[in-house]
């Protein structure tokens, strides 16, 4: 071989030989971090905030469906509010205690219009109460530690005990960042003197450290009221309202029960939460004791639950059955596929959304509701309309099953998203199963029904129509990576 072609090769391996290591490097750090994610994405819970799998027979006289509504007819507002106030009538009535989960409870946004003081008759309701009282909230409410949220401090000053959700001790969401996060940025904090404009409270600053664990997009999105009613039995109320001002018009909804076994099921479940953040709960309710007759079935649902049960119910729809699912966003695609194959087995399908035009009265691009209505549409068989609101939002996590002789009826916290239907944010549902001739089934009935037609809804050309092949890659990245905020 000629001398020269030698010393070329030579030359040319030696060269490559760095490259490729360098290539090394980088796929191992690329599958390590991919690991990391991977590991915090589906690492167990800490136990017990999920409760177990139950059913419960509770008398259906005793389960009731409230719901919060707000709509417009020739430009004026309406409105018709039910849940605070029930979970303030809950509270007057406790004497053995009071535990409350809710996402929100604060004063953000209340510069943005005139709103009802839900949060300070609340923080009164509960002040009045001499029995013990157990808050259980999310760190959204303090800038994750960088603001004083004025709600928890009237609650302190009254004696009720607050729980912070320690949100390091979930599942990640967010699969790109939180590697990042977990490995150097969470160890710096967040508290210190800020000076990022808040963008949750006008005139307020936060830190950048806030805002980078905001990022992480988590958090306790739960709304659970579990009280004693003063006559030796239990109630658990699960809902889909925050308790703050700057949602009083939004639409909600809500189930009841009383019923000790299953007030024992979501109290064993706060407790084990509030355990995970470092705060104890020593009040107690005695153990369920022996099943109960009943003619409602009553499943509350914590987790990966929600989905399980949903798709469940779905699948086991007929033709001629009615499904209605109402939703603040709709983008969880199991779900979607399921509502698309219920419609061409001849189940009559409407599906109410939000247009996702506002979130607290600030202008949004529309994603994902926009998007995946169009594509419910136009997949056809599904009936979909939008909520008839202007910068108030459709906040209700609603669906019935309305069959010939019995309703299964879903309500409580969680969107059908990755977000809160994967195991990462904390939620909670309640599945009942009832007899259409009771209460609780007319009242769902009654209430869908109403929903479905103008002026509570509007069909789906009263959309922006934002729809577009780019807009809808863009959303299903951002569910598959959770780092959407939705």
């Amino acid at each position: 071989m000629h001398p020269k072609r030698c010393e070329r090769r030579a030359v040319d391996a030696g060269n490559s030989s760095p490259r490729k290591h360098v290539a090394r490097r980088l796929a191992a750090g690329v599958a390590a971090y991919a690991g990391l994610s991977a590991w915090y994405r589906f690492r167990p819970n800490p136990p017990g905030i999920n409760g177990w799998d139950a059913s419960y027979p509770v008398p259906a006289e005793q389960v009731r469906l409230w719901h919060d509504d707000t709509w417009y007819e020739q430009g004026r507002r309406h409105s018709h509010r039910q849940i605070a106030a029930r979970i303030r009538a809950l509270v007057r009535e406790a004497r053995e205690f009071v535990l409350m989960d809710v996402f929100l409870f604060n004063l953000h946004h209340t510069e943005r219009g005139k709103f009802i003081p839900i949060t300070r008759l609340m923080a009164e309701t509960l002040a009045a109460q001499p029995c013990p009282r157990y808050f259980i909230t999310d760190p959204l409410n303090t800038s994750y530690g960088t603001a004083r949220c004025d709600p928890l401090e009237w609650l302190r000053a009254a004696g009720v005990r607050i729980c912070l959700t320690d949100l390091r001790r979930l599942r990640d969401n967010n699969l790109l960042y939180a590697p990042l996060w977990r490995l150097g940025l969470q160890w710096f904090g967040t508290a210190g003197r800020g000076w990022i404009p808040n963008p949750l409270e006008e005139g307020r600053t936060t830190t950048l450290r806030a805002v980078l664990a905001a990022a992480n997009t988590r958090g306790n999105h739960r709304k659970v009221i579990v009280a004693d009613d003063g006559a030796g039995e239990y109630r658990t109320l699960v809902s889909s309202a925050n308790l703050e001002d700057a949602s009083c018009y939004f639409l909600n909804a809500a189930l009841e029960v009383r019923s000790r076994p299953v007030a024992y099921h979501f109290f064993e479940a706060e407790r084990a939460l509030a355990a995970m953040s470092g705060c104890t709960i020593p009040a107690h309710i005695p153990g369920p004791g022996p099943e109960p007759a009943g003619d409602a079935l009553v499943t509350p649902l914590l987790g990966a639950q929600i989905l399980r049960a949903m798709l469940a119910d779905i699948a086991s729809a007929s033709r001629g059955e009615r499904l209605y699912l109402f939703t603040l966003f709709l983008a969880e695609r199991r779900v979607m596929r399921a509502v698309r194959a219920a419609a061409a087995r001849g189940v009559r399908v409407c599906v109410i959304l939000d247009m996702n035009k506002y979130s607290f009265g600030e202008p949004k691009n529309g994603v994902p509701n926009q998007l995946t209505g169009a594509e419910l549409l136009h997949g056809g068989g599904v009936r979909v309309r939008w909520a008839n609101t202007a910068r108030e939002e459709f906040h209700t996590k609603f669906m019935l099953l309305r069959r010939r002789r019995e309703s299964i009826i879903h309500a409580g916290s969680a969107n059908c998203t990755r977000r809160s239907l994967s195991d990462t944010n904390p939620e909670a549902n309640m599945r009942v199963r009832v007899g259409n001739d009771t209460r609780v089934a007319r009242q769902a009935w009654d209430y869908v029904r109403c929903l479905e037609e103008p002026p509570r809804s509007l069909d789906f050309a009263a959309g922006n129509g934002l729809d577009s092949a780019t807009r809808r890659w863009l959303a299903r990245f951002q569910e598959a990576t959770g780092t959407a905020t939705w």
